[in-house]
């Protein structure tokens, strides 16, 4: 059930996403744990400037290029790898850069070099990119965080 309500919703959003100038012909019915995303509970959709379709779950970051979906999970060997499997909140720079929201933290995905780097371990609550700065809320704060300015 919980399967079937999932599908129909991005069913219904994921045409929403796509804009007339990067349009590429997509046609999904639908994406499941069948199809691999990593959970079944989507938190977060966001589609960047490549066309690629970022999916936040409670377990796992995953990138679906209209055929397959790969998944982004913690590696604690791997600094370079994403932190947190619960993901919150997506956004971009349009400019291949990622803002992912854990569930208390911010990490950026640099989609040239496939790497994480966590800007704020803590207290994140919300992200937003206004289209020249990411905008980062917590317990009591607001801040920007610019391109190349990365300490909060």
């Amino acid at each position: 059930m919980i399967n079937r309500i999932i599908s129909t919703l991005l069913f219904l959003i994921l045409p929403l996403f796509v804009s007339a100038e990067n349009h590429r012909d997509i046609n999904v019915r639908h994406i499941s744990v069948e199809q691999g995303l990593s959970h079944y509970t989507v938190n977060s959709i966001y589609q960047d400037e490549f066309g690629f379709i970022w999916i936040g779950t409670m377990d796992g970051l995953n990138r679906y290029d209209g055929h397959r979906i790969k998944t982004f999970k913690p590696s604690y060997s791997d600094t370079s790898a994403i932190r947190e499997n619960n993901i919150r909140a997506i956004c971009g720079d349009g400019k291949g850069h990622l803002f992912i929201k854990g569930l208390n933290s911010l990490s950026e995905f640099d989609m040239k070099t496939g790497k994480f780097t966590m800007l704020k371990e803590d207290n994140v609550r919300h992200i937003y990119f206004d289209g020249e700065r990411l905008w980062v809320a917590g317990g009591g704060y607001l801040t920007d965080l610019q391109q190349g300015d990365r300490q909060v």
